[in-house]
């Protein structure tokens, strides 16, 4: 399923359902976890991936502003818990 922009949900037949956001950094494509389906809602993952559009700039990637938002050891916990969801 595409929400647009980039924004997609990972469907694993044997895992959680992962919301996760594809970009281009530095002329590379890059993706990061948003979080989880269901706990996270398709307008919560739209409205985070805005986020994610407005902290854009050429110089951090959406994941770099992330981990700088939430500390590293916090992003880190926070893909460790979408994971085993």
């Amino acid at each position: 399923m595409s929400g647009g922009g980039g924004l997609f949900l990972l469907v694993q037949p044997t895992g959680p359902h992962l919301w996760r956001l594809s970009y281009h950094f530095s002329g590379k494509q890059k993706t990061m976890a948003l979080g989880a389906y269901p706990d996270m809602s398709f307008s919560d993952a739209r409205q985070r991936r805005n986020n994610q559009h407005l902290r854009h700039d050429r110089r951090r990637s959406p994941r770099q502003a992330e981990e700088g938002r939430l500390g590293k050891d916090d992003a880190l916990t926070q893909f460790a818990a979408a994971r085993s969801a």
